[in-house]
């Protein structure tokens, strides 16, 4: 997307920077905004950016799912559909995000895994765009280009499958595979992990709810601290529903509704839900750490994963 096929033949005398990603992972979301700025800063200079799509969950295979993503993020420079994880493989890669910094003659220069290191990513593109290699493949002059970042961090939950793979129910059954099943939540929160209330069914990689109603009575809830919480959801039939989103059973206040909430008149706080995707839930400039509930009154609902974010810009 964004270009013709490329090679590292057809890019010699370059830099490239390649990126591993997928557009439901919050950790690559919470990096893609500095990757952007490289490209608009350095792509002049000699810099190409290869976004490397590598999907995590099924729906991130679908190519029309990727184009809108890549639409909606903004993003300007080549994205490969990794769908069979070919890339994925041949680099030896394991995690999202990761980044490869590959110098003018093809060797690797630098790479680094997860979040964090900006800086030290962006001093590694400039030295090698102010190396004596890059001036002699392109005539590019040394520019002074400097950037300060800084975050202060809290512990976090750590990221929640809600598909009975990778998944921990802690409903005293556990998840019945495949199966639907009214769960019961006893009230006991001790653990980290999947609690449920009401119908819902088990599948490899998420949660499907079965039930419809209008009281919104079948919830999900999950223990929770950091500063922020995301939520990969989708809906069955594409058509819109609500996700209706409480902490600590009092509804969403001011200071923590992510960039996805809504408010209704009776102050409800809610998400709504058509397209696969990862939905921000919370978005809080102070720590936090209690329960979270997701209630659906939806037949379509389906919940793939939770990501947690602990630090504050």
């Amino acid at each position: 997307m964004n270009s013709e096929p490329l090679s590292f033949r057809s890019l010699r005398g370059k830099i490239i920077l390649v990126d591993f990603w997928t557009y439901s992972c919050a950790n690559c979301l919470r990096t893609l905004p500095y990757i952007k700025v490289w490209n608009e800063k350095y792509a002049n200079d000699g810099l190409v950016v290869v976004g490397v799509h590598s999907p995590e969950f099924e729906f991130e295979k679908k190519t029309e799912n990727v184009r809108g993503a890549v639409e909606s993020l903004g993003i300007k420079y080549p994205v490969v559909l990794d769908s069979k994880y070919k890339i994925w493989k041949s680099f030896n890669n394991h995690v999202w995000p990761h980044k490869f910094l590959f110098d003018q003659k093809g060797k690797l220069r630098y790479e680094h895994s997860g979040e964090g290191g900006y800086e030290k990513t962006e001093r590694k593109i400039q030295e090698l765009l102010a190396s004596e290699e890059a001036k002699k493949f392109a005539g590019i002059e040394a520019k002074n280009h400097s950037h300060r970042f800084g975050a202060v961090c809290y512990p976090q939950t750590d990221e929640l499958y809600c598909g009975y793979l990778r998944g921990i129910c802690r409903n005293p059954d556990g998840f019945r595979h495949k199966k639907a099943f009214k769960y019961t939540d006893l009230g006991i929160y001790d653990e980290e992990g999947i609690y449920l209330q009401g119908t819902w069914k088990s599948q490899r990689e998420y949660l499907s709810h079965l039930r419809e109603s209008n009281l919104f009575e079948d919830y999900l809830l999950i223990l929770a601290k950091g500063v922020e919480v995301n939520a990969v959801g989708s809906s069955s039939s594409k058509k819109s529903f609500k996700v209706e989103v409480k902490f600590n059973g009092e509804y969403l206040n001011e200071n923590m509704v992510g960039k996805d909430i809504k408010f209704a008149p009776n102050g409800q706080t809610y998400f709504e839900v058509s397209t696969p995707r990862m939905y921000r839930i919370v978005e809080s400039k102070r720590y936090f750490d209690g329960r979270l509930q997701l209630f659906s009154n939806s037949s379509d609902f389906q919940i793939y994963a939770f990501t947690f974010g602990g630090c504050i810009d």
